[in-house]
């Protein structure tokens, strides 16, 4: 009987293209804890490098925690990434209603004026709903996502719609791996700690 050996941390090549508006999923060993099953919107991919915002890593505090406005706002923040953690940075559904936002995929946008922003959720002009903050991002230097990606680190995805990664469930890493097939919802159900098993 010949016995077929497949490596199931192993990505298929196919998952691994990486674009603007993708979403990376960490593989399961992940033991950084920025990364640990993370789900990163990929904002920003070409020759110079790379940026993204880890989208299910909540921190226990709002906008007005962090940068001391919009008291009656009660927007939460997340953790985007590593780099500049000290900074705030968001995506966002309001266009060029929005100066100097800079698009990513099918209407969804990050940056622009900030104060304009802080201005539209005070006057109602917009909601949380139409925006998600992030403290820090997770950023990359050129290559170095395409390193990380040839060495299954990362498995790529591409969603049908974007737009509700304003506001994805907390569990997308694990939503996402079981809807692309057997093999990666596998991963799901892999011990954090592999030395558990």
């Amino acid at each position: 009987m010949q016995v077929i050996s497949k490596d199931i941390f192993k990505i298929d090549s196919h998952l691994l293209n990486a674009q603007v508006g993708s979403v990376l999923l960490s593989e399961p060993f992940a033991a950084d804890r920025y990364f640990s099953r993370s789900a990163v919107l990929l904002t920003e991919h070409n020759a110079e490098g790379s940026v993204g915002f880890v989208l299910n890593k909540p921190l226990n505090k709002t906008l007005y925690d962090v940068a001391n406005v919009g008291r009656s706002l009660k927007i939460p923040v997340y953790l985007g990434g590593p780099v500049n953690r000290d900074r705030l940075f968001y995506v966002h559904n309001l266009g060029k209603t929005l100066p100097e936002s800079m698009p990513i995929k099918d209407g969804l946008f990050w940056g622009g004026s900030f104060s304009k922003l802080i201005r539209m959720l005070e006057s109602g002009k917009a909601t949380g709903d139409n925006v998600r903050f992030f403290a820090g991002y997770s950023g990359w230097i050129a290559k170095q996502l395409e390193d990380e990606l040839s060495n299954n680190f990362w498995l790529v995805t591409n969603p049908k719609s974007i737009a509700g990664l304003l506001h994805p469930s907390l569990e997308i890493w694990a939503l996402s791996l079981n809807q692309i097939g057997d093999k990666y919802s596998f991963w799901t159900t892999v011990p954090k700690d592999p030395n558990l098993n």
